[in-house]
């Protein structure tokens, strides 16, 4: 195999030797020739001939030269590539001499191969590009049994850190947002918290000063005090560059830390989608988080952990390390609190490692992974229909260009060398588009990264053009080329001499347009399937819009304070400046209602637990599962969340028992038959029993209002008082699920009395300053909220309907071109006709009716794929099935409108025609 390999090169290497250095290949044939024909003559004076007869003797018995030299010149190797040159050679001139319809078609295949490697980028950067480390092939993550998602502990990473000596190194890191503004907005950057052996197992140096070390991981800081290590990226942006950077002080939730190294510019972090900022370590947590550091909450799962694989250790080996290891961290990290059924269940799926570089470990993918596949596969279908689009109006040049064919067969073309000619036109055509693609797929790409960045998740991706990425574009490019141009190269290599050129044969008769028809079918059947699946995707979209979530979400402004951890250590007294800001803020003319609260609607965020089963009885674990949110007085008036019986809470209620409100759909699942609600007693286990405050009182009953995604369904919830829960509540929901940026558990929301709710953001920011001038909030809407939460069915349904606006468009530009050819080459028929007597509308009506049995071929193809290929989007719909009937019909007669309307738009000038004249001139 490598010597047929090194045969092949060998052969390629002399092919392009023989093609660019013609002239000097030809003068050592000449010097090979001239060398036999001297060793002739003098073997033959050697037998005793005179040189006159041995020359001629010579040249008698060596044969014609000339015939010689062409001789080996047609079985050398260069000569393919030499004719290779010829056809692009020719395809260029052919290119330059029809200016309009080179840009429209390089135009056309640039979009499509553009927005095709935008979504390759966009898989290559997600999934199939390494992470910028030291042999990432070694790198495996830690995973529960299935490769769950959630996170690991602090006392967990501990006794993997114990066990690290099993593999090359381990290590551990969490995301988080801070703060790095000094006073008043909010300015947030991405960070880590890692271990101190971080930087070094993923063998990242460090470009300026040093990286973090286990010295630096020391509970409270080490020796070296609050350290962090910057990433280039904001080197570069907030410090400009400056070569001092090392030693310079960064505050980071108002707390300085010394900047001691600058990343690699390469280098964007652990996981993939998301780049950081700042690294700190994880001992100096407490410094910001105070009492609600999770060094030692057993219960915050916010860590990822990932360990390096020595160079003999596969990864069966490593996964059964960590599974020798699983017993000891159950034992040293299970609450003491827990039931037998938690203490049964805790940790007891086996631990699993998977590479580093697996789909499960890219954050993008995990979330926009389906969506980027379907926007793959619908881009290869625009990209298949503009390449028939080109593909028609090559055959309609190439009646255009039947006698030029006819003439090249004439003086002893063989069909396969004007085929080849053909193709090459369209190679340089489609060489074009590609490179056109490039320009086009690097825009699309910056632009569906920023659209898929919210306002609390910046999406980030390493979008360069590397090998995968090049040899892609030129993939697609020759697919393109073979697409568009194998059809009319196989018509042109039937060019027959003595028929074309006397007007009739293949040629001409390709006015019945079978293979032009059987294209348009094609089209338009590929046509239906983006715009039926853009018109799924789109109505997934509107309805999740339009969907009633329970509350306003057009009123609201949401302000999350910052940057008082150390001056309000204490949670009393964090609980009191919250009273205070909501005071204040109540004072800002144009706002209606203040509330605190913990989560925000449609945040994503959601504290979890189970009800007791004697509240339940008869509903499994899974099924008495319950949101709860920690509110202050005035919540539900703020959020327009309807109170449907029973009363608000109240600040005076802080010295009652504890209260509870439950939404309807609490009473709905867990107090049905009518009976009421308010003074029932409910239990919520939000942790050990020893605080006595899990049962709680219901007060009220409010309506439905959505929390997580708007693709679930109303869950039960209940509202508790946030002047009776206190932080203590929070500490225990937060583990669940948390995004909010800064680890910021409350929120402000304010209600606008009229108008746009960010009209009141400088009045708010000045009272929550009024409070306290050190406070920094974080200011946007609620319905921005609502959007972000959004961001992938917008981004794919606005995709898809672009997609689906090209394909309709092309499908119509097809049959237009399609129906115009058809009547072209009809005219003398159609001028014969309307000369005897033949009404222009029978005319039209003929025409229209071979229109409408393309489109209705290709509608009836489309539509059974259609229905083939819906069952592949059933996990993005919302709201409909895959094969929704309603979608499909309104796509095929969007379709059908306007494949009439492409056909008539041909089909009116032409039977307009004067006969008289047609019939003249033939």
């Amino acid at each position: 195999m490598k010597g047929f390999l090194f045969a092949r090169l060998a052969r390629i290497r002399a092919c392009l030797r023989n093609l660019f250095g013609r002239e000097r290949v030809d003068r050592d044939l000449d010097r090979e020739l001239n060398t036999h024909l001297d060793l002739l003559v003098e073997q033959k004076i050697a037998n005793g001939m005179s040189p006159q007869e041995a020359r001629r003797a010579a040249r008698l018995e060596f044969g014609d030269v000339a015939y010689v030299e062409d001789y080996v010149r047609d079985v050398r190797v260069g000569v393919r590539g030499e004719r290779v040159g010829q056809c692009l050679g020719h395809g260029v001139r052919f290119v330059a001499g029809a200016p309009g319809f080179a840009a429209g078609a390089v135009l056309v295949l640039g979009l499509g191969i553009g927005v095709n490697t935008a979504m390759f980028t966009l898989i290559d950067g997600s999934v199939l590009r390494a992470l910028p480390v030291e042999q990432p092939d070694r790198l495996a993550r830690l995973y529960r049994g299935g490769g769950s998602q959630r996170g690991w502990s602090h006392p967990v990473w501990r006794e993997i850190r114990r066990g690290a000596g099993r593999f090359d190194g381990a290590l551990s890191w969490s995301h988080d947002m801070f703060d790095l503004a000094g006073v008043g907005q909010s300015r947030f950057v991405s960070g880590i918290w890692v271990s101190g052996g971080f930087f070094d197992v993923l063998g990242v140096p460090a470009v300026r000063g040093r990286v973090l070390t286990d010295a630096d991981d020391r509970r409270g800081c080490g020796a070296a005090g609050p350290v962090a290590v910057i990433s280039h990226r904001l080197w570069r942006g907030r410090f400009e560059g400056a070569p001092d950077v090392v030693g310079r002080s960064v505050p980071l939730d108002g707390v300085p830390f010394t900047v001691v190294g600058v990343t690699p510019p390469e280098f964007f972090g652990p996981t993939v989608g998301r780049a950081f900022d700042v690294a700190v370590p994880h001992g100096c947590e407490p410094l910001l988080r105070g009492r609600r550091s999770a060094l030692d909450n057993r219960w915050a799962a916010g860590l990822r952990i990932m360990v390096r694989l020595r160079p003999e250790q596969s990864l069966a080996a490593g996964t059964a390390a960590v599974r020798a290891l699983q017993p000891s961290i159950r034992d040293a990290t299970m609450p003491d609190f827990v039931n037998a059924a938690s203490r049964e269940g805790y940790l007891r799926e086996p631990l699993l490692l998977l590479p580093a570089g697996t789909p499960a470990a890219s954050a993008t993918w995990g979330r926009y992974g389906t969506s980027m596949l379907v926007l793959m596969a619908l881009a290869g279908l625009a990209l298949v229909i503009m390449c028939a689009n080109v593909a028609t109006v090559l055959l309609a040049r190439g009646v255009a260009r039947r006698r030029e064919f006819s003439l090249r067969a004439a003086l002893g073309a063989t069909p396969g060398r004007i085929a080849r000619q053909v193709l090459a036109e369209g190679v340089i055509l489609s060489a074009g588009g590609g490179a056109l693609g490039v320009l086009v797929g690097q825009w699309i790409t910056g632009l569906i990264v920023r659209g898929l960045s919210t306002w609390s998740d910046v999406v980030f991706l390493d979008v360069s053009r590397d090998w995968r990425v090049v040899g892609f574009v030129v993939a697609v490019s020759a697919a393109a080329a073979v697409l568009f141009g194998a059809a009319p190269a196989w018509r042109a290599a039937r060019a027959e001499p003595r028929t074309a050129l006397a007007g009739r044969g293949p040629c001409a008769a390709a006015g019945r347009l079978g293979l032009d028809r059987g294209i348009i079918v094609v089209q338009v059947a590929l046509a239906l399937v983006v715009v039926v699946t853009a018109g799924l995707l789109v109505r997934t979209w509107t309805a999740l819009v339009d969907r009633d979530v329970g509350f306003d979400r057009e009123r609201v402004l949401l302000a999350t304070p910052h940057g008082f951890r150390q001056r309000y250590p204490d949670d009393a007294d964090r609980l009191r400046l919250y009273t205070r800001i909501r005071e204040s803020v109540g004072e800002v003319a144009g706002v209606e209602a203040v509330a605190v609260s913990f989560p925000t609607p449609a945040s994503g965020d959601h504290w979890t637990v189970t009800l007791d089963s004697g509240d339940a009885p008869g509903l499994p674990a899974s099924g008495r599962e319950v949101d709860v949110g920690v509110v202050s007085p005035g919540w539900f008036a703020t959020y327009g969340v309807p109170l449907l019986r029973g009363r608000d809470f109240a600040d005076a209620d802080v010295a009652a028992p504890p209260l509870a409100i439950v939404n309807d759909a609490f009473v709905r699942r867990f107090l049905p038959g009518g009976s009421d609600p308010i003074g029932r007693t409910i239990t919520l286990p939000l942790g050990p029993e020893k605080f006595g405050r899990n049962h709680r009182r219901i007060i009220g009953v409010a309506g439905d209002a959505t929390y997580s995604t708007l693709r679930d369904p109303l869950r039960p919830t209940a509202y508790l008082f946030l002047g009776q829960e206190g932080m203590m509540g929070l500490g225990w929901g937060i583990v669940r699920i948390h995004r909010t940026p800064g680890f910021e558990f409350l929120t402000v929301g304010v209600r606008a009395a009229a108008g746009s709710p960010a009209a009141l953001t400088r009045g708010v920011d000045r009272a929550i300053r009024d409070v306290d001038a050190g406070i920094r909030i974080d200011v946007r809407t609620l319905e921005a909220q609502v959007d972000g939460i959004l961001v992938e069915e917008r981004l794919t349904a606005v995709v898809s309907a672009l997609f689906g606006g090209l394909a309709l468009l092309l499908a119509a530009v097809g049959l237009y071109g399609v129906t115009l050819l058809a009547l072209r080459r009809q005219r003398v028929e159609i001028g014969i006709r309307l000369a005897l007597g033949a009404t222009r509308g029978r005319v039209l009506g003929g025409a229209m009716l071979r229109v409408g049995a393309l489109v209705g071929a290709g509608i009836a193809v489309g539509g059974l794929a259609a229905l083939a290929v819906g069952r592949s989007l059933d996990t993005l719909l919302y709201g409909l099935q895959p094969r929704d009937p309603t979608t499909l019909a309104v796509a095929a007669g969007v379709l059908a409108l306007a494949g009439v309307g492409a056909g008539l738009a041909a089909a009116l000038p032409a039977v307009r025609m004067d006969p008289s004249r047609v019939l003249r001139q033939g």
